[in-house]
């Protein structure tokens, strides 16, 4: 990415660690596979693939802090301006959609640090030719990992600056009816369960 400047990058070795904890349910330890994360603050204008991520935000300011996931089936940046409420998101697959490099946008307002909507997306799709459902999930106190049922293996996904994270699935995805449905299990940073949930989401609008 252009002009970022790396402010905390999760260690291989954290992630690794977390994927070992036992699940309390007698799983595998390679039933949880983690994603990876990294926060940037950047100046603006910007460029290059945030650059035409941000062409179809109405962001503010000069700088902004950025969340880039790298999942398995998506990457995603989640951007806040600096000292403004409105945060965005673009999804990618590595499928192009309408020859847009990212086939999903999505922008909501925080309320303290929080999202009231998922802002779910269902636009992108994958190799396979599925429909990718993402959306933001707000972490409990003190969650280090939001984890997303993926079928055959449970993706964690890291909790970083204090933002609502970005979560993706192939699974529970009802296209025809806009919406999708995720199961999301909350961890600690030693692995245990803080909660469980159903995400139910909608397109909005």
């Amino acid at each position: 990415m252009d002009r970022l400047r790396v402010l905390a990058l999760v260690g291989v070795a954290l992630l690794l660690a977390v994927a070992a904890c036992g699940s309390g349910g007698g799983k595998k330890a390679g039933s949880r596979v983690p994603g990876r994360v990294r926060v940037v603050h950047v100046s603006l204008p910007a460029s290059g693939p945030l650059g035409r991520c941000l062409a179809s935000a109405s962001l503010r300011g000069r700088r902004a802090v950025v969340v880039e996931r790298f999942g398995r089936v998506t990457r995603s940046l989640t951007i806040v301006g600096q000292g403004r409420p409105e945060i965005f998101a673009c999804d990618r697959t590595g499928v192009r959609f309408e020859g847009r490099e990212w086939c999903g946008f999505s922008s909501g307002r925080l309320r303290d640090g929080r999202v009231n909507d998922a802002r779910l997306d269902i636009l992108c799709v994958d190799r396979r030719g599925r429909h990718v459902a993402s959306a933001f999930v707000n972490p409990v106190r003190g969650a280090r990992w939001i984890g997303v049922d993926q079928g055959s293996y449970t993706e964690l996904y890291p909790t970083a600056a204090g933002l609502p994270v970005r979560i993706s699935s192939t699974r529970g995805v009802d296209f025809a009816r806009a919406r999708a449905t995720f199961w999301i299990t909350q961890l600690g940073a030693d692995g245990r369960v803080l909660a469980r949930a159903r995400l139910a989401a909608h397109v909005a609008g």
